[in-house]
């Protein structure tokens, strides 16, 4: 459903509005579908950077931090 919102909002000439990511990765296919307001829940990017971190450090922690 919302794929369809997505590309019936684009086709009609106007910007679709938001969209909340689960995943960092869907930010360049939504930007080239027309999405032009993109958020990112902050349980989201804070689990996501601490994982990072983790294994920026080489702690065995990171491999077991849900998400």
């Amino acid at each position: 459903m919302i794929e369809r919102i997505i590309e019936t909002t684009a086709r009609s000439g106007d910007a679709v509005a938001g969209y909340n990511l689960h995943h960092w990765e869907q930010e360049r296919a939504l930007i080239d579908k027309g999405v032009r307001w993109i958020t990112i829940h902050a349980k989201t990017m804070l689990a996501r950077g601490t994982r990072e971190l983790f294994c920026q450090l080489g702690s065995t922690e990171a491999k077991q931090t849900p998400g």
